[in-house]
């Protein structure tokens, strides 16, 4: 019986001097392969990750943009002059919107892009020189401002229907 175990081992020992240049290979592939199996879990692991919070967020932002935008509906409906409600209802958006930006991809993105744009015009930026109009809230940059935020809420809506529907 130990011939046989003693056979054996002398058998993987002939073995291993004559292939060590293909088994060397042979590790270092499997290595390469490990690494790239390991990178594509993290990054199905991220998308799974940007998903929840997708799911577990967007319902809520969703529902302050309407509040944001029902305020700023209410406040055009006011007056022409400066309204303190349009100026809480844009920062709001504005922030809101800001948060969104990191969450969403596709078409949503790109409707909250749109939108960050459109409020970055009325004068409202975090940087010095977006903040070069005298005149933030005139009616016309309102109106599409608020034209945005609702096409924003109707690409949300549909982004968590099909995120329902397809539950990947």
């Amino acid at each position: 019986m130990l011939s046989i175990f003693y056979g054996g081992w002398s058998w993987f020992q002939h073995f291993l001097t004559q292939n060590s240049a293909t088994l060397h290979n042979l590790a270092e592939f499997v290595k390469v392969v490990g690494s790239f199996a390991s990178f594509y879990a993290v990054y199905r692991l991220s998308r799974i990750e940007k998903r929840y919070v997708f799911k577990a967020t967007v319902p809520l932002i969703s529902k302050d943009i309407e509040k944001s935008l029902t305020l700023l509906n209410k406040g055009m409906a006011d007056s022409e002059s400066f309204n303190p409600t349009i100026s809480e209802a844009v920062h709001k958006l504005h922030a809101d919107a800001m948060s969104l930006r990191r969450k969403v991809n596709g078409d949503s993105k790109a409707s909250v892009e749109e939108l960050l744009i459109s409020i970055r015009t009325t004068g409202l930026g975090r940087r010095f020189w977006h903040r070069a109009n005298k005149n933030p809230y005139a009616k016309s940059d309102l109106l599409n401002i608020y034209g945005k935020g609702q096409g924003l809420l109707r690409s949300l809506k549909n982004d968590l229907g099909d995120m329902k529907w397809s539950n990947k």
